[in-house]
């Protein structure tokens, strides 16, 4: 484990035990930032939620009480305000309205009202307990198969699984769905060890998908990796639920004032996991190669800091059609001059920070519309209205434009696979049915720009992990960490039977060779790694691939001098 590793660990514990994990995570809010998808206690902000109501209610409900006010519409004003922030910031701002408690509230909001509302009057307006728990059940399974990671959540979608949710326990226990479905053996046993099942779900599908890269190619394979990394989270948390949990809330373990011990507990925890990192950087320094270590994650964090801020790019989710005609993404400044469309995802973002000054140093016009996941250009998902606007935008303005040449690059690897390509058949026919629209519309030539080669969950990580933590020289070239799937996407790309007016060109041909891919495109490490995260180019690598890769294709394409 690295030490940065360490500390974002430690920094998670601090804010797990301070319930405030929702709070850290409103900051996080860089569209590279890798620390939220890596984090094995980034699950912790639900809980966090969880705890500022039940520590805020309690003393609202004090108040109310107080002034002699009745519960019911001073819980129902709460959640129509709570519900109206959820909806305003879930395309505004949708990180507010995931982590916020003030539009997540109305969540809990709908269970406090369910608990002031007697059994009759709810058999009066909602009908039975047998239509409620199966309506309820109906609309739980519905949330399973409609909303994705492409929805905007919660938002309206959010009543699914909340409004389902309450429906079924509004139900007496002799409801049909409730007796036969929720009441069997199995389901009660999960929800005997639910608790702990929502502790070790996360950490068990984070190792899941570290190392799914590694075993895809063996015979061992990804659904059978997955299955075991569920089938462990299972046993841990009948073991936590059997040796733990019961043990302190009903046997021995149980303290005579267990609020006074549970708070010291979680005070002594979060003291040592904010003193942790200090402690063991004194009573063991840093060692060359921690320092080595260091260096290149601090640079590559450095880099991802500033990356958000490249032109034309939809870094955010409120990011729409207005911010690319605002800065003139589309609009050739040199008339008469030929013209160069980029389109893509973040890779083609990256790639536009050596393509741009590359182009302009030829006298050519540069347009741009780079989009950030999950909106990628290939995408026939409508459900994100402001990816379709912009996806259409950039169709629209290749027939009024016209230009001379239009590069596409996308993270092909996902882009062809759930959740960002969610159409039905076969998505290379999808991509050629893409490309023909292209032609049609008035592209003359169109360069594809193929998948780069990508190290999960990180280039310096990896690095850092097998090379300098071992001792050993940092290669210039080598497979291991690489994703074997980003090296088997490019062979199948550059199979694929295009029309005479598309062009592919391999980045896996510019960076990897029989000894391996590159880690760095020269000398200094900390600056000129190829990757400063899974895929996203550097500056440098990015400058690089454009002189000699780009370059030599737009001489050829658009006979540049």
């Amino acid at each position: 484990m690295t030490e940065t590793t360490f500390q974002n660990i430690c920094w998670a514990v601090l804010a797990g035990a301070a319930f405030f994990t929702n709070f850290a995570q409103l900051h996080d809010t860089n569209y590279f930032a890798q620390t939220a998808a890596s984090s094995p206690l980034l699950h912790l902000w639900s809980l966090s939620i969880e705890e500022q109501f039940y520590i805020a209610w309690p003393l609202l409900l004090f108040g109310i009480r107080t002034i002699r006010t009745k519960y019911l519409p001073f819980i129902v004003a709460v959640l129509a305000i709570s519900f109206c922030i959820n909806v305003l910031t879930v395309h505004a701002e949708p990180m507010i309205a995931f982590y916020s408690p003030f539009s997540r509230a109305w969540e809990l909001m709908l269970g406090a009202a369910l608990a002031c509302l007697p059994l009759e009057t709810l058999d009066r307006f909602l009908g039975s307990s047998n239509a409620r728990s199966a309506v309820g059940l109906l609309v739980i399974v519905l949330g399973l198969f409609v909303i994705n990671w492409k929805s905007m959540f919660p938002g309206w979608w959010a009543l699914l699984p909340t409004v389902g949710t309450a429906l079924v326990i509004s139900a007496d226990r002799d409801a049909f769905a409730n007796q036969h479905i929720f009441g069997g053996k199995f389901l009660v046993w999960i929800g005997l060890i639910s608790y702990p099942l929502y502790l070790w779900h996360w950490p068990a599908l984070l190792l899941y998908q570290k190392y799914a890269a590694l075993l895809a190619t063996t015979s061992f394979g990804r659904p059978a990796l997955k299955a075991t990394a569920v089938c462990c989270a299972i046993g841990a948390s009948w073991l936590t639920f059997r040796f733990v949990e019961v043990p302190v809330r009903f046997g021995k373990w149980r303290s005579p004032h267990p609020t006074v011990g549970i708070a010291l507990i979680m005070a002594a925890i979060g003291i040592a996991s904010a003193a942790a990192p200090s402690i063991v950087i004194f009573a063991a320094p840093l060692t060359p190669h921690q320092r080595e270590t260091m260096t290149l994650l601090r640079r590559a964090a450095d880099i991802a800091k500033t990356s958000g801020d490249i032109s034309c790019f939809q870094n955010s989710m409120t990011d729409s059609v207005t911010t690319y005609l605002r800065d003139g993404c589309v609009v050739a400044q040199r008339p008469g001059a030929k013209t160069v469309f980029l389109i893509g995802d973040s890779h083609s973002a990256a790639l536009s920070v050596g393509l741009r000054p590359l182009l302009k140093h030829s006298g050519v016009n540069f347009l741009q519309v780079s989009t950030g996941f999950p909106c990628e250009p290939t995408t026939n998902n409508h459900g994100y209205v402001a990816c379709s606007d912009i996806n259409n935008m950039a169709i629209d303005k290749i027939s009024t434009l016209r230009p001379d040449l239009v590069v596409i690059d996308s993270f092909w690897s996902k882009a062809s696979t759930p959740p960002s390509f969610v159409g039905g058949g076969e998505f290379f026919g999808h991509l050629l049915a893409k490309l023909q629209d292209i032609e049609r519309r008035g592209a003359k030539r169109i360069l594809i720009v193929g998948q780069i080669p990508t190290w999960p969950p990180s280039l310096p990580e990896n690095l850092a992990q097998n090379f300098v933590e071992r001792d050993i020289a940092i290669p210039k070239r080598t497979f291991v960490g690489v994703d074997q799937q980003s090296l088997r996407m490019d062979v199948e790309m550059r199979n694929i039977k295009f029309s005479p007016a598309v062009t592919y060109i391999s980045v896996r041909d510019a960076l990897c060779n029989d000894f391996g891919c590159l880690t760095a495109v020269g000398s200094d490490l900390a600056r000129d790694l190829v990757v400063y995260d899974h895929s996203h180019l550097t500056p440098a690598a990015s400058e690089f691939l454009a002189r000699s890769l780009m370059a030599p294709a737009f001489s050829s394409l658009l006979d540049l001098d």
